[in-house]
C-alpha cells in the first residue's frame, strides 16, 4: 500500500526545500544565540563585567573578542538579507563604553534612553 500520492519528482523537490528550510532556521537560531551573547555579556553587573574586560584586556583578549563579534554579525546579517526572508539581525556594537588607563579598564557610567513614541520610534517630547 502506497500512502504518498506524490510523484519523486515532487518529492525531491519537497526534500531540497526542507533542507533550505533548515538551513535558514539554522541563520535565524544563530543571529538569537549571538544576539543572547552580546546581551550576557553587556548585562553583567558592573563588578562582573568590570572584572571581565579587565581579564580580557589583561590577557591580550579583548580586541580580539569584538573582531570576532563583529566578524560573525556582518555575515550572519548578511546571509539574513541576502538570502533568505529573516527580518532579524545581528547586533553589532558595545552597549556600554569604557576607558582604559594605565592598564586598568574603568566602565563609564551606562547611557540613559529617552522613552521612545511606539508609534515613530521618536523620542518624546
Amino acid at each position: 500500500m502506497n500512502i504518498n500520492n506524490k510523484t519523486q519528482l515532487q518529492q525531491d523537490l519537497e526534500s531540497i526545500q526542507n533542507k533550505i528550510d533548515a538551513s535558514e532556521d539554522a541563520i535565524a537560531i544563530a543571529i538569537d544565540r549571538l544576539n543572547d551573547a552580546r546581551k550576557y555579556f553587556w548585562g553583567l553587573p558592573d563588578d562582573r563585567l568590570s572584572g571581565v574586560l579587565q581579564h580580557l584586556h589583561d590577557s591580550d583578549e579583548l580586541n580580539n573578542l569584538f573582531i570576532s563579534h563583529s566578524g560573525y554579525a556582518v555575515d550572519l546579517n548578511s546571509l539574513a538579507e541576502n538570502h533568505t526572508d529573516i527580518v532579524k539581525r545581528a547586533a553589532i556594537g558595545r552597549s556600554r563604553d569604557y576607558t582604559i588607563t594605565d592598564g586598568v579598564v574603568e566602565l563609564a557610567d551606562p547611557v540613559v534612553e529617552e522613552p521612545s513614541d511606539p508609534i515613530t520610534g521618536s523620542p518624546e517630547v
